[in-house]
Protein backbone atom coordinates (compact mmCIF):
# COMPACT_ATOMS: atom_id res chain seq x y z
CA UNK A 1 0.00 0.00 0.00
CA UNK A 2 1.29 3.33 -1.03
CA UNK A 3 -0.48 7.05 0.40
CA UNK A 4 -0.74 9.55 -2.05
CA UNK A 5 0.66 12.93 -0.80
CA UNK A 6 0.17 16.32 -2.63
CA UNK A 7 2.81 18.52 -1.72
CA UNK A 8 2.69 22.14 -1.29
CA UNK A 9 6.26 23.69 -3.06
CA UNK A 10 6.39 25.86 0.20
CA UNK A 11 6.40 23.33 2.56
CA UNK A 12 10.11 22.16 1.63
CA UNK A 13 11.41 25.56 3.87
CA UNK A 14 9.69 23.61 6.69
CA UNK A 15 13.00 20.88 5.65
CA UNK A 16 15.40 23.37 7.09
CA UNK A 17 16.84 22.15 10.64
CA UNK A 18 14.97 18.64 10.85
CA UNK A 19 17.42 16.31 12.18
CA UNK A 20 19.32 13.84 9.95
CA UNK A 21 18.29 10.56 11.80
CA UNK A 22 14.45 12.00 11.54
CA UNK A 23 15.20 13.01 7.45
CA UNK A 24 16.48 9.71 6.79
CA UNK A 25 13.00 8.25 8.36
CA UNK A 26 10.79 10.14 6.43
CA UNK A 27 12.83 9.41 3.49
CA UNK A 28 13.00 5.56 4.23
CA UNK A 29 9.59 5.82 4.79
CA UNK A 30 8.27 7.62 1.77
CA UNK A 31 10.60 5.55 -0.63
CA UNK A 32 8.40 2.52 0.93
CA UNK A 33 4.96 3.87 1.50
CA UNK A 34 4.97 7.21 -0.31
CA UNK A 35 3.53 9.04 -3.45
CA UNK A 36 4.36 12.44 -3.76
CA UNK A 37 1.98 14.13 -6.36
CA UNK A 38 2.80 17.75 -7.86
CA UNK A 39 0.60 19.59 -10.24
CA UNK A 40 3.58 20.52 -12.47
CA UNK A 41 7.41 19.85 -12.87
CA UNK A 42 7.52 23.51 -12.21
CA UNK A 43 6.11 22.62 -8.95
CA UNK A 44 8.79 19.87 -8.57
CA UNK A 45 11.88 22.37 -9.43
CA UNK A 46 9.89 25.07 -7.13
CA UNK A 47 9.81 22.81 -4.01
CA UNK A 48 13.75 21.71 -4.63
CA UNK A 49 14.63 25.29 -5.12
CA UNK A 50 12.91 26.18 -1.63
CA UNK A 51 14.64 23.59 -0.19
CA UNK A 52 17.73 25.16 -1.66
CA UNK A 53 17.36 28.13 -0.21
CA UNK A 54 15.76 26.86 3.38
CA UNK A 55 19.58 25.87 4.33
CA UNK A 56 18.82 22.08 3.58
CA UNK A 57 21.92 20.43 3.48
CA UNK A 58 23.03 19.29 -0.35
CA UNK A 59 22.84 15.96 0.20
CA UNK A 60 19.61 15.78 1.74
CA UNK A 61 18.32 18.00 -1.47
CA UNK A 62 19.54 15.31 -3.52
CA UNK A 63 18.02 12.53 -1.60
CA UNK A 64 14.30 14.65 -1.98
CA UNK A 65 14.97 14.96 -5.65
CA UNK A 66 15.96 11.18 -6.28
CA UNK A 67 12.49 10.94 -4.92
CA UNK A 68 10.82 13.76 -6.44
CA UNK A 69 11.87 12.32 -10.25
CA UNK A 70 11.84 8.20 -9.68
CA UNK A 71 8.39 7.41 -11.22
CA UNK A 72 8.23 4.59 -7.91
CA UNK A 73 7.73 7.75 -5.80
CA UNK A 74 6.46 10.49 -7.69
CA UNK A 75 4.03 12.15 -10.15
CA UNK A 76 3.19 15.00 -12.36
CA UNK A 77 -0.39 15.06 -12.71
CA UNK A 78 -0.25 17.20 -15.29
CA UNK A 79 -3.52 19.41 -17.47
CA UNK A 80 -6.58 18.72 -15.67
CA UNK A 81 -5.05 18.91 -12.04
CA UNK A 82 -5.88 21.43 -8.95
CA UNK A 83 -3.57 23.84 -7.99
CA UNK A 84 -0.81 23.16 -5.29
CA UNK A 85 -0.77 27.76 -4.83
CA UNK A 86 -2.67 26.66 -1.68
CA UNK A 87 -2.58 28.97 1.58
CA UNK A 88 -5.67 29.34 3.78
CA UNK A 89 -8.11 28.71 1.39
CA UNK A 90 -10.66 25.88 2.06
CA UNK A 91 -11.78 25.78 -1.07
CA UNK A 92 -9.01 25.00 -2.52
CA UNK A 93 -7.93 21.63 -0.59
CA UNK A 94 -11.29 20.71 -1.17
CA UNK A 95 -10.36 20.66 -4.71
CA UNK A 96 -7.71 17.80 -4.04
CA UNK A 97 -10.47 15.24 -2.22
CA UNK A 98 -10.08 12.26 -3.65
CA UNK A 99 -6.63 12.85 -5.43
CA UNK A 100 -4.75 12.17 -3.23
CA UNK A 101 -4.72 11.22 0.80
CA UNK A 102 -2.87 13.63 2.38
CA UNK A 103 -1.78 17.34 1.63
CA UNK A 104 1.49 18.19 2.95
CA UNK A 105 0.93 22.03 3.87
CA UNK A 106 3.72 24.96 4.57
CA UNK A 107 4.13 24.61 8.37
CA UNK A 108 2.88 28.16 9.76
CA UNK A 109 -0.47 27.39 7.38
CA UNK A 110 -1.20 24.50 8.96
CA UNK A 111 -1.19 25.25 12.10
CA UNK A 112 -3.16 28.35 10.94
CA UNK A 113 -5.87 25.89 9.46
CA UNK A 114 -5.79 23.57 12.28
CA UNK A 115 -7.19 26.47 14.44
CA UNK A 116 -10.75 26.76 12.34
CA UNK A 117 -11.23 22.78 11.91
CA UNK A 118 -14.94 23.45 11.36
CA UNK A 119 -14.14 25.13 8.14
CA UNK A 120 -12.11 22.57 6.55
CA UNK A 121 -13.17 19.10 4.38
CA UNK A 122 -12.62 15.80 6.00
CA UNK A 123 -10.56 15.06 3.37
CA UNK A 124 -7.98 15.07 2.46
CA UNK A 125 -5.92 15.30 5.22
CA UNK A 126 -3.58 18.12 5.85
CA UNK A 127 -0.58 17.84 7.88
CA UNK A 128 2.83 19.58 7.76
CA UNK A 129 5.22 18.03 5.55
CA UNK A 130 7.66 17.03 8.45
CA UNK A 131 4.78 14.78 10.41
CA UNK A 132 3.60 12.86 7.89
CA UNK A 133 4.28 10.04 10.02
CA UNK A 134 1.60 11.04 12.47
CA UNK A 135 -1.31 11.38 10.14
CA UNK A 136 -4.57 9.13 10.50
CA UNK A 137 -3.54 7.92 6.26
CA UNK A 138 0.16 6.93 7.75
CA UNK A 139 -1.77 5.15 11.22
CA UNK A 140 -4.40 3.41 9.09
CA UNK A 141 -1.41 1.90 6.53
CA UNK A 142 0.47 1.10 9.65
CA UNK A 143 -1.90 -1.50 10.85
CA UNK A 144 -2.94 -2.54 7.40
CA UNK A 145 1.00 -3.59 6.30
CA UNK A 146 -0.01 -6.58 9.76
CA UNK A 147 -3.57 -6.76 8.36
CA UNK A 148 -5.31 -9.97 7.84
CA UNK A 149 -7.35 -10.43 4.94
CA UNK A 150 -11.37 -10.91 5.69
CA UNK A 151 -13.74 -13.51 5.19
CA UNK A 152 -15.67 -11.91 2.21
CA UNK A 153 -13.27 -9.45 1.18
CA UNK A 154 -13.32 -9.05 -2.64
CA UNK A 155 -10.29 -9.88 -4.55
CA UNK A 156 -10.19 -7.34 -6.26
CA UNK A 157 -10.25 -4.41 -3.52
CA UNK A 158 -7.43 -6.47 -1.68
CA UNK A 159 -5.27 -6.67 -4.96
CA UNK A 160 -5.95 -3.05 -5.57
CA UNK A 161 -5.34 -1.65 -2.12
CA UNK A 162 -2.05 -3.67 -0.82
CA UNK A 163 -0.67 -4.42 -4.12
CA UNK A 164 -1.33 -2.61 -7.35
CA UNK A 165 0.46 0.59 -5.95
CA UNK A 166 3.79 -1.67 -6.61
CA UNK A 167 2.86 -3.03 -9.63
CA UNK A 168 1.90 -0.08 -11.36
CA UNK A 169 6.03 0.84 -10.88
CA UNK A 170 7.35 -2.26 -10.68
CA UNK A 171 9.36 -4.23 -13.78
CA UNK A 172 10.11 -7.46 -12.56
CA UNK A 173 7.77 -9.45 -10.20
CA UNK A 174 8.96 -12.76 -8.35
CA UNK A 175 5.87 -15.08 -6.91
CA UNK A 176 7.35 -17.96 -4.45
CA UNK A 177 5.21 -20.55 -4.28
CA UNK A 178 5.81 -24.25 -3.30
CA UNK A 179 1.80 -25.23 -4.03
CA UNK A 180 2.25 -23.86 -7.12
CA UNK A 181 3.52 -27.07 -8.59
CA UNK A 182 0.96 -28.90 -7.42
CA UNK A 183 -2.37 -26.81 -8.67
CA UNK A 184 0.00 -27.55 -12.37
CA UNK A 185 0.38 -31.35 -11.57
CA UNK A 186 -3.62 -31.40 -10.95
CA UNK A 187 -4.49 -28.56 -14.30
CA UNK A 188 -2.97 -31.42 -16.57
CA UNK A 189 -5.20 -32.39 -18.93
CA UNK A 190 -7.92 -29.89 -17.74
CA UNK A 191 -7.37 -26.63 -18.82
CA UNK A 192 -10.68 -25.20 -17.77
CA UNK A 193 -9.12 -25.95 -14.10
CA UNK A 194 -6.12 -24.00 -14.47
CA UNK A 195 -7.97 -21.37 -15.84
CA UNK A 196 -9.86 -21.26 -12.61
CA UNK A 197 -7.19 -21.12 -10.53
CA UNK A 198 -5.94 -18.13 -8.58
CA UNK A 199 -2.68 -18.54 -10.02
CA UNK A 200 -4.26 -17.74 -13.45
CA UNK A 201 -6.08 -14.45 -11.82
CA UNK A 202 -2.65 -13.23 -10.45
CA UNK A 203 -1.12 -13.85 -13.06
CA UNK A 204 -3.32 -12.40 -16.01
CA UNK A 205 -3.56 -9.14 -14.01
CA UNK A 206 -0.39 -8.40 -14.43
CA UNK A 207 -1.06 -8.13 -17.95
CA UNK A 208 -2.01 -4.39 -16.66
CA UNK A 209 1.09 -2.98 -15.64
CA UNK A 210 4.45 -2.25 -17.15
CA UNK A 211 5.54 -5.08 -15.61
CA UNK A 212 8.53 -6.95 -18.39
CA UNK A 213 9.34 -9.86 -15.96
CA UNK A 214 7.61 -12.85 -13.78
CA UNK A 215 9.53 -15.08 -12.34
CA UNK A 216 7.91 -18.67 -10.85
CA UNK A 217 9.46 -20.23 -7.90
CA UNK A 218 8.09 -23.08 -6.91
CA UNK A 219 8.68 -27.45 -6.35
CA UNK A 220 8.25 -30.25 -8.55
CA UNK A 221 5.13 -32.27 -7.15
CA UNK A 222 5.70 -35.83 -5.56
CA UNK A 223 4.89 -37.53 -8.91
CA UNK A 224 5.73 -34.84 -11.49
CA UNK A 225 8.71 -34.80 -13.78
CA UNK A 226 10.20 -31.48 -14.25
CA UNK A 227 9.37 -32.10 -17.70
CA UNK A 228 5.69 -32.24 -17.03
CA UNK A 229 5.85 -28.74 -15.09
CA UNK A 230 7.78 -27.09 -17.52
CA UNK A 231 4.88 -28.20 -20.05
CA UNK A 232 1.64 -27.32 -17.88
CA UNK A 233 3.19 -24.02 -16.96
CA UNK A 234 4.05 -23.32 -20.66
CA UNK A 235 0.20 -24.21 -21.27
CA UNK A 236 -0.76 -21.62 -18.56
CA UNK A 237 1.38 -19.14 -19.95
CA UNK A 238 0.17 -19.25 -23.49
CA UNK A 239 -3.21 -19.18 -22.74
CA UNK A 240 -2.29 -16.13 -20.97
CA UNK A 241 -0.86 -14.54 -23.51
CA UNK A 242 1.00 -12.50 -21.02
CA UNK A 243 3.16 -9.00 -21.97
CA UNK A 244 5.80 -9.55 -20.01
CA UNK A 245 8.38 -12.65 -20.00
CA UNK A 246 7.70 -15.48 -17.29
CA UNK A 247 10.52 -17.43 -16.02
CA UNK A 248 10.89 -20.15 -14.15
CA UNK A 249 13.08 -21.59 -10.87
CA UNK A 250 12.25 -24.90 -9.64
CA UNK A 251 12.96 -27.74 -7.05
CA UNK A 252 12.61 -30.88 -6.26
CA UNK A 253 9.63 -31.87 -3.44
CA UNK A 254 12.36 -32.65 -0.94
CA UNK A 255 14.66 -29.41 -1.61
CA UNK A 256 12.26 -26.66 -1.22
CA UNK A 257 14.90 -23.91 0.77
CA UNK A 258 12.33 -20.85 1.07
CA UNK A 259 10.74 -19.72 4.34
CA UNK A 260 8.43 -17.51 2.73
CA UNK A 261 5.41 -18.04 0.34
CA UNK A 262 5.31 -14.22 -0.86
CA UNK A 263 5.08 -11.91 -3.54
CA UNK A 264 8.14 -9.41 -4.27
CA UNK A 265 8.35 -6.05 -6.39
CA UNK A 266 11.31 -4.85 -8.01
CA UNK A 267 13.27 -4.95 -4.64
CA UNK A 268 10.69 -2.46 -3.12
CA UNK A 269 8.18 -4.42 -1.31
CA UNK A 270 7.21 -7.65 -0.60
CA UNK A 271 4.35 -9.46 1.04
CA UNK A 272 4.09 -12.46 2.52
CA UNK A 273 1.15 -14.84 1.89
CA UNK A 274 1.44 -18.05 3.58
CA UNK A 275 -1.83 -19.29 2.24
CA UNK A 276 -0.61 -19.20 -1.03
CA UNK A 277 -2.32 -17.73 -4.44
CA UNK A 278 -4.35 -20.36 -5.03
CA UNK A 279 -6.96 -18.49 -2.71
CA UNK A 280 -7.48 -16.00 -5.03
CA UNK A 281 -9.30 -18.14 -7.01
CA UNK A 282 -12.74 -16.77 -5.65
CA UNK A 283 -13.90 -13.54 -6.13
CA UNK A 284 -14.31 -13.20 -2.46
CA UNK A 285 -11.99 -14.53 -0.01
CA UNK A 286 -13.45 -17.61 1.97
CA UNK A 287 -11.39 -17.37 4.74
CA UNK A 288 -9.56 -14.86 7.04
CA UNK A 289 -5.89 -15.21 5.85
CA UNK A 290 -2.88 -13.88 6.88
CA UNK A 291 -1.17 -10.90 5.16
CA UNK A 292 2.22 -9.21 5.84
CA UNK A 293 4.23 -7.15 4.98
CA UNK A 294 7.59 -8.77 4.19
CA UNK A 295 11.26 -7.71 5.09
CA UNK A 296 13.02 -7.00 1.75
CA UNK A 297 15.91 -8.61 3.52
CA UNK A 298 14.03 -11.67 4.35
CA UNK A 299 12.82 -11.58 0.83
CA UNK A 300 15.85 -11.46 -0.66
CA UNK A 301 17.61 -14.32 1.70
CA UNK A 302 14.89 -16.50 0.61
CA UNK A 303 15.63 -15.96 -3.06
CA UNK A 304 18.88 -16.86 -2.87
CA UNK A 305 18.35 -19.64 -0.92
CA UNK A 306 16.00 -20.40 -4.37
CA UNK A 307 18.91 -20.26 -6.18
CA UNK A 308 21.10 -22.32 -4.32
CA UNK A 309 19.14 -25.50 -4.99
CA UNK A 310 17.21 -24.34 -8.16
CA UNK A 311 17.23 -26.03 -11.59
CA UNK A 312 18.34 -23.64 -14.12
CA UNK A 313 19.18 -20.39 -12.23
CA UNK A 314 21.21 -19.23 -15.22
CA UNK A 315 19.53 -16.05 -16.54
CA UNK A 316 17.04 -15.88 -13.47
CA UNK A 317 15.54 -19.11 -14.18
CA UNK A 318 13.70 -21.32 -17.32
CA UNK A 319 12.44 -18.92 -19.91
CA UNK A 320 8.57 -20.19 -20.15
CA UNK A 321 7.27 -17.45 -22.10
CA UNK A 322 7.17 -13.70 -23.34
Amino acid sequence: MKIRIAVVPAAAEDLEGYLPKQSANLVAFLKLHGFLLFDSDKSKAEFLRRATLAGLRPELVSVWAEIIQSRKTSRTLGDGSPSLDVGLEADAIREWEGRTDVLALKRENYDLLAMIPEDLPGHPEICALREIRQTEACENLDALLHASIRLGQSRRDVWAQRFEPYCLAAREVLIADKMLGKQVWEGIGDPKRMRASGYWWVLSLLKRYPIRKVTLGTNLHPSMRPEQLIEGLKTLVDSLQPTYEVRLLHTQYTKWPMHYRHIRFDQDAAYQFEQGFDTFRFPKFRENYPCNWLEMDLALEDYERLLDVAHDPDDGGLLIGA
